[in-house]
């Protein structure tokens, strides 16, 4: 987490490839977080968005 931004940067290994992904990058409010990062689909620019809620002490809900 960056201290002045209050932003999360999540990042996924790519296990195939030995690499990590883009970062996705947001942040936590209200409970719930949500991330966006732009990546690449058949050659066009799409934007993900992640999200995480339902956050418990031992459980999340990931879209």
């Amino acid at each position: 987490m960056s201290a002045e931004t209050h932003k999360w940067s999540l990042n996924f290994a790519i296990s195939k490839a030995g690499t990590l992904d883009t970062s996705t990058v947001g942040e936590f409010k209200n409970g719930r977080g949500e991330f966006y990062d732009q990546e690449d689909f058949n050659g066009r620019p799409v934007l993900v968005r992640f999200i995480i809620s339902g956050i418990k002490s031992e459980s999340c809900k990931f879209e």
